[in-house]
């Protein structure tokens, strides 16, 4: 497998996990909508800073590699 491919990949495997841990956590909130289970706008300081910082990585990724 190429190295551009991996290091695209490994980023998104993380988001994919922090996006499961996420909706685990507030899986039973009846409060939340069904996309705010997945990630909260509101609670941006947290999982979904790290998300967003990943996503940023992929794209730096392709726009040098690609």
């Amino acid at each position: 497998m190429d190295k551009k491919v991996i290091i695209t990949l490994i980023p998104l495997f993380f988001i994919f996990i922090l996006l499961l841990h996420h909706y685990y956590i507030h899986r039973f909130d009846e409060k939340k909508s069904t996309i705010n289970k997945w990630f909260q706008w509101e609670d941006i300081n947290n999982h979904e800073t790290v998300i967003i910082g990943l996503l940023g990585l992929i794209l730096g990724v392709l726009i040098c590699f690609y």
